[in-house]
C-alpha cells in the first residue's frame, strides 16, 4: 500500500503531532512483508534533516516543501499544490496531520477529484479558544468541507470528539490515544537525574493535597489525556 502523509512542519520540537506522525510512519515502513511504501509531505520550516534521516533509514520518504511564511502558523507552501496535482492519484490513502492548515486545502481538493481516501487527525487543533475569527473563516470557507469528506476523523480524547461532532456531520469519528513508544523506557534514568540536572530542590517533592482535590484530579485527568 502507497501511503502519504502530510505535516505542516516536520521537526521534533513541535511536540506530540510530529511524534506520532513520525512513530506512525516507522511502524508502517517497518512492515515489510506488507510492502507499505510511506511519503511524508511536509515544509522546510524548522526542518530537522537529522530527525528525517532517522526515519529515511527506514525507506520513509520525506519532502521538505519549501515554505513562504516563516513566523507565522499558516506555512504556505505553494509548491504542495502543483506536487499532489499529478503525485496523488499514486497514493491509496492519506492521512492528514493536523487541522487548518495550507497544505489540507489542495490534499482535499485532488483527493476529491482523484477518488483518493484520506483519514484527518487534528491532534487536538479543531477548538477556536485563540484567533477565533481566523479560525472561524477557515472552518467556513475550507474546514467543514475537510472534515466532511474525510474517509475517517481521529480524536486524540473523547473531549476533542465531542468538539468535532460540533463542527461536522461526519459520523465516522474514532477516539485513539496517542501512542507511546515502550522502547524509550526500557533503561530509564535514575530517579534522581532529572531533578540533579535541572537544580530542582528535595522540597519540591512535597505536594500538598488541595480540598477540593476531586476537581483538580478531573482537571489533571483531562490535561493528561
Amino acid at each position: 500500500m502507497r501511503i502519504l502523509q502530510i505535516i505542516p512542519y516536520f521537526t521534533p520540537t513541535r511536540g506530540g503531532d510530529v511524534n506520532v506522525c513520525y512513530n506512525l510512519s516507522k511502524e508502517l515502513a517497518e512492515l515489510a512483508k506488507r510492502k507499505h511504501d510511506v511519503t511524508i509531505a511536509t515544509t522546510d520550516y524548522n526542518f530537522d534533516r537529522a530527525y528525517a534521516q532517522t526515519l529515511e533509514t527506514c525507506g520513509v520518504q520525506i519532502m521538505p516543501l519549501r515554505n513562504y511564511a516563516n513566523g507565522t502558523n499558516l506555512f504556505i507552501s505553494p509548491g504542495v499544490q502543483q506536487w499532489l496535482k499529478t503525485e496523488i492519484k499514486k497514493y491509496d490513502i492519506i492521512h492528514l496531520h493536523e487541522y487548518r492548515s495550507f497544505q489540507n486545502i489542495w490534499v482535499h481538493k485532488y483527493a476529491m477529484k482523484h477518488g483518493v481516501p484520506y483519514v484527518l487527525q487534528p491532534h487536538a487543533s479543531t477548538p477556536r479558544q485563540t484567533r477565533k475569527h481566523i479560525k472561524w473563516l477557515f472552518d467556513v470557507v475550507f474546514g467543514r468541507a475537510i472534515l466532511d469528506d474525510a474517509g475517517h476523523i481521529i480524536a486524540v480524547s473523547k473531549e476533542e470528539e465531542e468538539f468535532d461532532k460540533h463542527l461536522t456531520q461526519n459520523e465516522e469519528i474514532t477516539v485513539i490515544y496517542n501512542g507511546i513508544d515502550l522502547v524509550a523506557f526500557i533503561n530509564p534514568p535514575e530517579s534522581s537525574v532529572f531533578r540533579e540536572k535541572y537544580g530542582i530542590c528535595d522540597f519540591a517533592k512535597r505536594r500538598a493535597i488541595p480540598k477540593n482535590f476531586s476537581l483538580h484530579k478531573k482537571i489533571i485527568d483531562i490535561a493528561v489525556v
